[in-house]
């Protein structure tokens, strides 16, 4: 809505205000299609969202046979802009963030490469779609460079308490743990694995935006993800947080908003 806002008050695209229509897909696919179809009696032209992998793949499902532009900012599943039974392209629709695949080798990558660690371990949410995918492509990485994976625990949507999974991954003793989860269960797992006294490092994916809210900095210390937002590093940025701070003040100003705001003026940028 910030970029939205800032592009009308410079004269909108071609002489026309950008009228926005929000709608909450509340996580789940079947709510993205009820809310694009509802979109598309309304005449829309265009679709930013969904926010999360799956119903980011659901609404491209649909997206796809009208050709409706589409972008997300955040969803990073090969499968949102590639159909993966067949592998054609959706050639309607587009990211302002990384893949999950190339997540799961960068991380792989710096544990390796820049942290010296051939002994990972991984807890990981199963049957998510982006968890399992920076999953796979951060084994097969650790595979190919001689990082071996001494315990791989799951754990269920919704568990608060991963004791179990921890303890099992303390009894391997690895020197890293992989957790590529979104950033409230990133937290509550960073918690117990301290109250566990398992204090290696653990690694991430850019789902961990945000799990400043979940742990504490002592907490953290050592922990490292993947992330498409560096705060500060360049004048566009420090203008964008500038921006955004004064209109909805610091608690959501994360990669998200930051990554949203890039979608919106990709897409607008296309619609010139």
């Amino acid at each position: 809505m910030l970029y939205f806002d800032q592009l009308n008050a410079k004269g909108g695209i071609n002489g026309k205000q950008v009228r926005v229509l929000e709608y909450d897909d509340k996580g789940d696919g079947v709510d993205a299609v009820s809310a694009y179809n509802l979109a598309c009696e309304k005449g829309v032209t265009a679709v930013i969202g969904a926010v999360m992998t799956a119903p980011s793949i659901a609404l491209a499902d649909v997206t796809y046979e009208t050709g409706m532009p589409q972008i997300t900012a955040s969803a990073t599943a090969t499968g949102v802009t590639v159909i993966e039974d067949t592998g054609e392209v959706r050639t309607n629709v587009f990211r302002a963030c990384f893949t999950d695949p190339f997540q799961g080798v960068k991380m792989a990558d710096y544990a390796y490469e820049k942290l010296g660690y051939t002994k990972a371990a991984v807890i990981v949410q199963t049957g998510n779609d982006y968890a399992a995918g920076l999953n796979e492509a951060f084994k097969a990485k650790c595979a190919e460079l001689g990082i071996t994976v001494v315990a791989e625990e799951g754990y269920a949507k919704g568990d608060k308490d991963f004791n179990a999974q921890l303890t099992n991954i303390k009894a391997a003793d690895p020197e890293f743990i992989f957790c590529p989860n979104y950033y409230e269960d990133d937290g509550m797992i960073v918690k117990q694995a301290r109250a566990l006294g398992l204090t290696v490092p653990f690694l991430g994916g850019d789902g961990w935006d945000g799990v400043v809210k979940y742990a504490s900095a002592e907490e953290l210390e050592g922990t490292f993800y993947c992330s498409a937002y560096a705060p500060g590093s360049t004048d566009a940025v420090k203008a964008f947080e500038e921006a955004y701070t004064a209109a909805y003040g610091t608690d959501t100003l994360n990669m998200f908003a930051a990554n949203a705001y890039d979608a919106a003026m990709v897409m607008c940028a296309a619609l010139a």
